[in-house]
């Protein structure tokens, strides 16, 4: 071997990955002849193995290899160079990566494989050689997701179509009940949306939460997959397990073309069904910002809440929810909208729980990602009622709710109040937002289909009194109360009219009188 060159290791090491980065592969082959660990790591935790294969240097791979570099060494993260290669789409370096004999069922830390990755790039020729050599096409990650997911997910059509042609199952479901067609909805890739039903995809699949595709693109505002859906047979009143419908995930999240869709639907189904409302009560559904449909793996953008929720016209609460009979609607509203685990202390020490119970309790609500659903603090709640009559449980509830600091949460089941107060409505600080691993935001629809409804003004969408008849107490109460002061600015000039206008609309909203 040549004598070594004067520098320390670790620096003629760092020279090596330097010459790898820029593919010199002169520069290579000098080095490790002066002794450069051939299967250093750099300070990210990769070889030069896997900065070569990353960057598709198929040279360099030829020459580390022959000089020893170990094929499926991992980096720190358990990633291997034929993960690097097939997630770059580098056909020739997966080809000789094999033929050297990396693994091509070899997982990473979060249980992915190089046919995976590849899908989820879209790279077919990868994903054809692959399977070719044996990768399993229905190989899951660690949450569930197979190869045929993460090709719905980002929308590559040809992919999927391979995949499905390979016998990947089209009704597979993730850890979280998710299907390709929930998350194909959920990005807006209408062609892989047609493709996956015309497949026999079952349009009212549910997930974990009772959440399907039609929730879940009507949350992302959708329009398109939305009305291709409902073309389908999609059920528009069908009701997750928290009682949210397509049309509250739409008006939540701000997207008027697809209520105004929903709407027209809606009424439609009216006229064909004369009995009227035939949607499940709202249960503990917050009506300002719907539960979130959160996927473990999956690079879904955050869907905040409205900036204003007064941007949901009158019009969009046409036809909605028949208000939940008895108390335990109350329970679970009450149980929905508290926003955190302090609050959750603070009520169930004024019900006369031990702190220790509180925590039982909290330990049971169910959780998908970030997303708590409070089941643990309705069963408290129930608890609790078991030992009341029916005289005292509300007096007692609302004493209970002043004492934690809930005040504004007595307003929804008060016997002498109707309607909540407008000023004590949901704070920002109580809502839930949707997680978020995504680099990529996903794009809106762009089509917005002019649904024009009965009575209603070009201009804002704001509908007739005897539109407003039509719906329920319920949602009325819910869309009035959920509108906080500092909002009414935002409502009015999306009304084009002065503030005082905007307070009067939302109180003949609530009254039914003739006042817009």
């Amino acid at each position: 071997m040549a004598e070594r060159v004067p520098n320390e290791p670790a620096e003629v090491d760092k020279a090596l990955l330097s010459a790898v980065i820029n593919g010199r592969l002169n520069v290579v082959q000098y080095l490790a002849g002066q002794g450069a660990q051939i299967d250093t790591y750099d300070s990210n935790g990769k070889t030069p193995l896997h900065v070569a294969t990353l960057q598709g240097l198929l040279e360099v791979v030829q020459y580390l290899i022959g000089k020893g570099a170990q094929v499926d060494k991992p980096t720190k993260e358990g990633t291997t160079a034929l993960l690097f290669a097939s997630d770059a789409g580098h056909l020739d370096v997966v080809e000789y990566l094999v033929g050297q004999g990396a693994k091509v069922e070899e997982c990473g830390n979060n249980g992915v494989t190089p046919l995976y990755v590849a899908s989820q790039k879209g790279h077919l020729e990868v994903v054809k050689y692959l399977a070719g050599q044996g990768a399993q096409i229905e190989e899951s990650s660690n949450a569930g997701f197979t190869p045929l997911h993460v090709a719905s997910q980002n929308g590559h059509l040809k992919v999927v179509e391979y995949l499905a042609g390979q016998g990947a199952q089209i009704e597979e479901s993730s850890n979280d009940g998710f299907t390709p067609l929930h998350v194909a909805s959920q990005e807006g890739h209408l062609d892989v949306v047609e493709y996956l039903v015309s497949q026999g995809a079952h349009v009212d699949s549910c997930n974990d939460v009772d959440a399907t595709p039609l929730h879940v693109a009507s949350n992302k505002g959708h329009l398109d997959v939305v009305q291709y859906l409902i073309g389908k047979g999609a059920q528009i009143d069908k009701p997750t397990k928290t009682g949210a419908t397509a049309f509250l995930f739409a008006s939540g999240a701000g997207h008027l073309d697809v209520v105004q869709y929903l709407t027209s639907k809606q009424a439609d189904k009216e006229e064909a069904s004369p009995e009227g409302i035939t949607e499940a009560s709202l249960g503990n559904t917050n009506f300002t910002s719907p539960r979130p449909l959160a996927s473990k793996v999956f690079d879904i953008p955050p869907q905040g809440t409205s900036a204003a929720v007064g941007e949901v016209s009158t019009s969009t609460a046409r036809s909605h929810l028949k208000r939940e009979e008895g108390f335990d609607g109350v329970l679970k509203k009450v149980a929905c909208l508290i926003p955190d685990n302090t609050k959750i202390h603070s009520l169930g020490k004024a019900l006369g729980f031990d702190p220790a119970e509180i925590e039982r309790y909290i330990a049971t609500n169910t959780r998908c990602q970030h997303v708590t659903y409070n089941d643990g603090t309705l069963k408290m709640l129930r608890d609790w009622r078991d030992n009341q009559t029916d005289a005292e449980e509300r007096p007692a509830l609302a004493d209970a709710l002043k004492l934690a600091g809930l005040e504004r949460l007595t307003d929804m089941f008060s016997r002498n109040s109707k309607v909540p107060d407008l000023q004590t409505g949901i704070t920002q600080a109580s809502l839930v937002n949707t997680n978020s691993t995504s680099p990529r935001p996903s794009t809106s629809a762009s089509k917005v289909v002019d649904i024009p409804l009965q009575g209603e003004s070009a201009a804002v969408g704001v509908v007739s009194t005897s539109t407003a008849r039509k719906v329920s107490d319920a949602m009325l109460n819910n869309l009035a109360r959920k509108i906080p002061v500092r909002n009414y600015d935002t409502f009015s000039e999306r009304l084009g009219v002065e503030h005082n206008q905007a307070m009067n609309i939302l109180e003949s909203i609530k009254d039914g009188t003739e006042k817009f």
